[in-house]
């Protein structure tokens, strides 16, 4: 029976000590309203530091954060490229974890390069992912051109609801 007790004690010790421990980081990590763009410090393509700052001002942002080799992720740049044209007065971050040359050939293959609204960015220490707590890919925050939060999305999402939100 004391045995049993403690056994009960000690998982009940754990429990709490996992759940304050799970609060603090929640609290201390993630940003619970990204209603407003946070500040976020990353690299581009070049190793060049990109801030909120670089954004325009006068531009719907949306930001894409993606892995290269996930199939939703394809799939939603295969969306976009074919598009196109529907992006031209909006900035695009496409931001991914991987490595610089992973990034490059994900853009190369979507002609992404080229493009003066479209930026690559590198997220290495996987600052984004917990500020705006990342569970699925891609995820797209669309953000209006005073960096209020227009509309999220968590997966794949059909281009004609992103278009018809920045039209």
């Amino acid at each position: 029976m004391k045995k049993d007790l403690k056994i009960l004690i000690s998982i009940i010790i754990s429990l709490a000590i996992g759940y304050v421990g799970y609060n603090y980081y929640k609290n201390t990590y993630v940003v619970k309203d990204y209603t407003m763009l946070p500040e976020f410090t990353l690299k581009d393509l070049n190793g060049d530091s990109f801030t909120r700052e670089n954004m325009p001002t006068d531009k719907v942002k949306i930001i894409i954060y993606y892995n290269g080799e996930c199939e939703h992720c394809q799939y939603q740049a295969k969306q976009i490229q074919e598009s196109i044209d529907s992006f031209n007065d909006v900035q695009l971050l496409f931001i991914s974890y991987q490595e610089t040359e992973l990034i490059k050939e994900f853009a190369t293959s979507y002609n992404f390069l080229e493009r003066q609204n479209i930026t690559f960015l590198e997220d290495k220490r996987l600052d984004l992912v917990s500020t705006f707590n990342i569970k699925a890919f891609p995820f797209i925050l669309i953000y209006s051109p005073e960096n209020k939060l227009i509309e999220k999305f968590e997966g794949p999402t059909e281009i004609e609801k992103i278009v018809s939100i920045i039209d």
